[in-house]
């Protein structure tokens, strides 16, 4: 069986690509310097290299405890979930002896990342959303506000899933949240224009920003993922690619302005995403595709389906209206098991959301 080996830094991004490996028929085992990680208390580990410190550790010590445990398990590849884990991966592979997946090093991640760099990259060649700089309480004021457009958002630079975005109307309302101690609050933050109309997301993976394989899917209400087919967004994400130059998967965040139809990026998490399960049960699985990336073989690039795909989060609401059920395929129901079969890094992940 083919084994291969997950750098771990984040649990909530390490258990959607342990899921999307075990699909592909992976064995997986992890390596981590979490003690208390959720992701460890998943069925689908099969086992766990225990590090000290990734970061702090030496790479000559680091890649050869890696490649020992490589070794003597017979583990073929090694991947990385989150940024910080990618990152580190490709600062080891000029020692590392075992087949690793991470074309980017950290700086790269690190710029491509950072909305505010994202933006400044990408502002004189693609449509982007009105952005300035809030460095200092002085940058947000009347004049910066009627170029961005009222209302505006705030939102952190380097934050995910859409946690620390907040809308507002005026200045005072917006300095006064800022003012206040709390999360997602601490300066610089982002006053970006406000738009709109429908999220959608871009799935790729890519190399030196040639894309190998791509999806498109539509945010519906209720956390509902629809894919289609969109060549407007295709076109301007494959280009963004190319002009970043970029390798490796990434998920593109984009807004349609609800008036004129036009598809603005917002940010690049150069890194896997939290609905690459959906991704993998509607065609295409981009943690195994890294992997044959990696391992020289023939790609088996599937396209996927025009479908939509219910989160295990809205199918068990849908429990309480069962007529609603009927809409759920049998993949996305596979998808489903798979996630309430594997219960106790979900239940520890909600009670202890930073652990």
């Amino acid at each position: 069986m083919k084994h291969a080996l997950l750098l771990s830094c984040s649990a909530a991004m390490g258990i959607k690509v342990l899921y999307c490996l075990s699909m592909a028929g992976w064995k997986v085992s992890i390596a981590l310097d979490q003690p208390f990680s959720p992701l460890r208390r998943s069925r689908h580990v099969a086992g766990t290299l225990e590090l000290s410190n990734l970061s702090q550790t030496p790479s000559g010590t680091l890649a050869a405890a890696i490649d020992d445990y490589c070794r003597t398990r017979n583990i073929s590849v090694i991947l990385a979930d989150a940024i910080a884990a990618a990152g580190r991966l490709n600062e080891l592979q000029p020692l590392l002896r075992t087949p690793s997946y991470a074309p980017e090093p950290p700086h790269r991640l690190a710029h491509i990342h950072d909305k505010w760099l994202f933006y400044q990259t990408l502002k004189d060649s693609f449509p982007m959303p009105r952005t300035v700089l809030f460095n200092d309480p002085s940058d947000l004021n009347e004049r910066s506000v009627e170029w961005v457009g009222r209302p505006f958002i705030l939102k952190p630079l380097n934050g995910e899933s859409g946690h620390g975005i907040r809308r507002f109307d005026t200045c005072r309302d917006a300095l006064a949240y800022q003012g206040t101690p709390g999360k997602y609050r601490t300066l610089p933050l982002l006053i970006q224009q406000y738009i709109p109309g429908s999220d959608f997301g871009y799935s790729v993976i890519s190399d030196k920003g040639k894309v190998i394989i791509d999806d498109i899917q539509y945010r519906d209400e209720n956390d509902v993922r629809r894919f289609c087919t969109n060549d407007a967004i295709r076109s301007l994400c494959r280009e963004i690619i190319a002009k970043l130059n970029y390798s490796g998967p990434a998920f593109i965040d984009l807004r349609q302005d609800q008036d004129t139809g036009q598809f603005y990026p917002l940010e690049c998490n150069c890194r896997f995403w939290s609905t690459m399960t959906a991704n993998a049960w509607v065609g295409i699985n981009y943690a195994d595709i890294a992997a044959q990336i990696t391992l020289g073989g023939n790609l088996n690039l599937e396209t996927s389906q025009q479908s939509t795909y219910y989160l295990p989060g809205t199918i068990m609401r849908y429990f309480i209206r069962p007529q609603n059920l009927l809409k759920v395929s049998k993949p996305n129901w596979l998808g489903f098991l798979q996630a309430v079969g594997d219960p106790f890094p979900h239940v520890i992940n909600i009670l202890r959301p930073n652990g």
